[in-house]
C-alpha cells in the first residue's frame, strides 16, 4: 500500500473491527437523494469503501456496485458484512478497471485521503465518453441531519476507529482515550447519562461532466 497515506494504511488496518462496529451508516435521505440524481445506468464504484457502509446502502437500493478499498482488513470486514459483494484492492489513483468501465463513482468520507489531481484524472478516465478536454461542474448539493444513539463505550469506540488514534502507540492511545472518558464522565451534558445522541450532518456533493 505504498500509495496509501501511512495513517490510513496502518490505522485502518488496526481499527477495521472497531470501525465497523462504531461508525454509523448514512442517512436514508442522503443516499436516496444521491441515487435520484446519479442517473447511473451501469456499474457504480464505491471508492475507498472502507467496511462497506455506503456499499450496503447502494446495493440495498438495487444498484450494480463494486467496492474498491486498499486496506485488506477493511475489505475483509466489508465482505463479511455483505457476502457476495465485489470488493477489489485499489486506490483512487490506480484503479483495477479499464477506462470507461464505470457509470458513476461514489466517494463517502474518503476524498480527503486522495491525491486530488491524480485521483480526479483517474476517475475521469473510468467514465465514458470523457477525454482529457472534458470538464466537470457542480450538479447539486444536499444536506441531511441525523443523530446516532451513543453510550460512553460506543462514544469511545467512535474515536478508537479514527486512524490517527489507532496508529498511536499503546501509551499514547491510552492517554487520549482516558481524556475522552474523563470528558464523558464529567461534562455536564453527559455525566451520569447512560445513553445520549451524537448529532451528524451529512453533506452530499454531486458533479457531472460537461
Amino acid at each position: 500500500m505504498k500509495d496509501v497515506h501511512r495513517s490510513a494504511a496502518i490505522g485502518f488496518d488496526r481499527a477495521a473491527d472497531v470501525y465497523e462496529r462504531a461508525r454509523p451508516g448514512y442517512p436514508d435521505a442522503a443516499v436516496d437523494w444521491l441515487i435520484d440524481h446519479l442517473h447511473a445506468d451501469g456499474l457504480v464504484v464505491d471508492l475507498a469503501a472502507g467496511t462497506g457502509k455506503m456499499t450496503r446502502a447502494l446495493v440495498a437500493r438495487g444498484l450494480d456496485v463494486v467496492a474498491v478499498e486498499p486496506v485488506e482488513r477493511m475489505r475483509r470486514r466489508l465482505s463479511e458484512a455483505l457476502p457476495g459483494a465485489r470488493a477489489l484492492d485499489g486506490t483512487a489513483e490506480a484503479m483495477p478497471f479499464e477506462d470507461g468501465d464505470a457509470a458513476a463513482v461514489v466517494v463517502a468520507q474518503a476524498f480527503h485521503w486522495f491525491r486530488h489531481a491524480e485521483a480526479l484524472e483517474e476517475i475521469h478516465a473510468w467514465q465514458p465518453p470523457f477525454d482529457e478536454s472534458d470538464l466537470i461542474r457542480p450538479a447539486g448539493v444536499f444536506k441531511a441531519t441525523y443523530a446516532q444513539p451513543m453510550t460512553a463505550e460506543s462514544f469511545l469506540d467512535r474515536f478508537n476507529s479514527c486512524s490517527f488514534i489507532a496508529i498511536l502507540d499503546d501509551a499514547s492511545k491510552a492517554e487520549v482515550i482516558g481524556k475522552l472518558r474523563d470528558l464523558v464522565e464529567r461534562h455536564p451534558d453527559l455525566a451520569g447519562k447512560g445513553d445520549f445522541v451524537q448529532p451528524y450532518v451529512t453533506e452530499v456533493y454531486l458533479y457531472e461532466a460537461v
